[in-house]
């Protein structure tokens, strides 16, 4: 595989604030800075293999900034690379996950995806925030080189970048680049208790997709390279339980056979839903629970049969917490806390069957976050609806012990 080499402008400790970790940096880089911050990242543990290079940064670079400093590194031979590749910064700490440039996955991707002068478009940048290509494509741009970035897929006559993937409907890069990689793949898909209990707080940033190295979520060793999490946003087990959602949605998070699925939804049914069926619409708690629990199963169980997965595991809800301050136009709580702690056991204790009569494997960490009346302990929450980003530990464990036990 050719070396790839990739720039960037820091002209901030934002990029750190947000969590970039220099020293685990595994892909050839040049970071572009201002004397005072060249000064700053010196104090890091940078590893050689990254430039500190002292620079003029405009507080905007343009294009045409971007493409001289792709032309100076190519012809000062940084890091003696075959090809070179312009990220925007932001790009870097708040969309792309780090692990891209904590391994070689990043070159391996574009090796993949676009051995030649290329752009990689992410929703809500444009092309010029990620491009590049072989050497001897950047040192061959001039001023006469015409259109640089293409608007058509097919390549255009003279040094010109095409789009890697659709430009036309630009899809998370995490995804894209994400298709890569070869080796299992742990994936954690659901709300946004995906998040909070499972995935890295400094991994996430802005990113709905987020990529690390199973060893860096838990020191317990799984057959899993990487764990991938995936936040679908505010979405329901109702949701999850419709005939092929799960199935779309594994297939657009990149589910491959030979991965392992972690499901996460309940959470917003119990606090917004289940108790509202029973009251507005005379249902009884049975019916509710029973039909919403055994078609989100059955969803589950048709993803099994499209994609052969090493394992499928149902995350039980986490207990509800009683927030008298909570507020959401969106998901109002509905009822007493009383009301939503009987829902989420009847809910788990369904579940639980249903897993175990479909050998799939049920996750219930409830004990070691509730009070003694059921509900989520205040202290270990985010004082939202969330176990603390700081408190995961115990679902965390739970989850890598397990898959560990059943390798």
């Amino acid at each position: 595989m050719s070396r790839a080499c990739f720039l960037t402008a820091i002209d901030s400790p934002e990029p750190l604030n947000w969590g970039l970790k220099l020293e685990k940096i595994a892909a050839p880089m040049v970071l572009l800075c201002s004397r005072d911050m060249a000064e700053a990242l010196k104090v890091q543990s940078v590893p050689p293999h990254v430039s500190i290079v002292i620079s003029e940064l405009p507080r905007t670079p343009s294009l045409g900034d971007k493409l001289t400093w792709l032309r100076d590194a190519c012809r000062a031979g940084y890091q003696n690379a075959h090809s070179y590749y312009w990220l925007d910064a932001r790009l870097v700490y708040v969309n792309l996950s780090f692990e891209f440039l904590y391994s070689d996955l990043l070159a391996r991707a574009i090796a993949r995806f676009a051995p030649g002068p290329a752009c990689f478009i992410m929703p809500g940048y444009d092309a010029a925030s990620f491009f590049g290509g072989p050497k001897t494509s950047i040192e061959a741009l001039t001023a006469g080189s015409g259109e640089i970035f293409a608007t058509v897929p097919e390549r255009s006559s003279g040094a010109v970048f095409t789009s890697a993937f659709d430009w036309e409907r630009p899809a998370d890069l995490n995804l894209l680049l994400g298709a890569a990689i070869d080796e299992p793949i742990l994936h954690v898909i659901g709300d946004s208790h995906a998040y909070n209990c499972f995935t890295p707080n400094t991994a996430i940033g802005c990113r709905a997709n987020v990529l690390v190295r199973a060893k860096d979520v838990s020191p317990t060793h799984v057959p899993y390279a990487y764990q991938f999490t995936h936040h679908l946003g505010s979405r329901t087990m109702h949701f999850a339980g419709r005939p092929g959602a799960l199935v779309t949605e594994a297939t657009r998070c990149g589910v491959k056979a030979g991965d392992a699925v972690v499901w996460v939804f309940g959470e917003i049914d119990v606090r917004c839903h289940i108790v509202r069926q029973q009251v507005e619409h005379g249902r009884t708690s049975g019916d509710v629970i029973g039909t919403l629990a055994s078609d989100y199963i059955a969803g589950i169980v048709e993803v099994q049969r499209a994609i052969k997965l090493t394992h499928s595991v149902v995350f039980a809800p986490v207990p509800p917490l009683d927030n008298p301050g909570y507020t959401s136009a969106d998901f109002p709580v509905f009822r007493s806390i009383a009301e939503r702690i009987e829902a989420s056991r009847q809910l788990r204790a369904i579940l639980s069957t249903l897993c175990d009569r479909h050998g799939i494997t049920f996750l219930d960490v409830s004990a070691h976050y509730e009070s003694a009346r059921g509900d989520l302990r205040w202290e270990l929450s985010d004082h939202f609806c969330h176990i603390a980003s700081g408190s995961q530990a115990p679902a965390v464990e739970a989850l890598y012990g397990l898959l560990a036990r059943d390798a």
